[in-house]
């Protein structure tokens, strides 16, 4: 699971939290049962990078996570094809799984349609046949291990 931590100005960035127990108890007096910005988790500088190149990886990864598109992203690294020749080089998703798929991969621009309406031609964008070459070389990887 990805948590993603969004920071504001009124999270004061910089500085570490205050203290639970400083100044008088009551709610917004930094007392038992206080909820404010104290109480909230703060980003320091030298987190911040981490924390900023965490969140494009967890985006980097949600592109593809679902279960058909690393397979279809792999399918059309040989060229552009119909869905027809998708569903077969995939053990036949269902249609509306594969339909599902390469819209998400559409709008991620990993993946354009090209050709007539009626029979079109499904290929990899610049950023799509980048990301297959990564899926590539970590199959590879994986392939390699010792068991």
């Amino acid at each position: 699971m990805v948590h993603v931590v969004s920071v504001t100005k009124a999270d004061n960035v910089d500085t570490p939290p205050a203290r639970a127990d400083a100044g008088a108890g009551g709610p917004g007096a930094g007392g038992p049962g206080a909820v404010g910005a104290a109480d909230r988790p703060t980003i320091h500088a030298a987190n911040r990078e981490a924390l900023a190149a965490w969140c494009d990886l967890s985006r980097a990864v949600e592109s593809f996570r679902a279960r058909w598109k690393p397979s279809i992203l792999m399918a059309l690294t040989d060229g552009p094809r119909p869905m027809s020749d998708l569903r077969a080089a995939l053990t036949a998703p269902a249609k509306r799984v594969l339909v599902r798929a390469l819209r998400e991969l559409e709008a991620d621009r990993l993946v354009e349609r090209r050709g007539p309406e009626a029979r079109p031609l499904y290929a990899l964008t610049a950023d799509g046949a980048a990301l297959a070459r990564l899926l590539s070389d970590l199959a590879s990887w994986e392939g390699g291990r010792a068991p």
